[in-house]
């Protein structure tokens, strides 16, 4: 009985601490919504671009370290030895 109270009052506070959290972010945002979510946008394309050209740079450098025998049994495509 003493858990089940212990647990009903974690939950009730969590959900009190998040609602005033919220309300507590909403009212000292920095700046409106629409430039909020502009900003994560543009930030979001950028992670994209950058993490492609990680990509290809790791496809280069793994392509180099491969034998390149294994390139006409069909292990690696584009490889240099192809």
């Amino acid at each position: 009985m003493a858990k089940e109270r212990h647990a009903v009052a974690f939950v009730l506070g969590a959900a009190i601490g998040g609602a005033l959290g919220a309300v507590y972010g909403l009212l000292n945002a920095p700046r409106p919504g629409e430039a909020t979510r502009a900003e994560l946008t543009e930030r979001w394309h950028d992670v994209g671009e950058r993490t492609s050209q990680e990509i290809a740079q790791l496809d280069m450098e793994l392509r180099d370290r491969i034998p390149d025998e294994w390139a006409p049994r069909g292990y690696v495509s584009g490889s240099a030895g192809a």
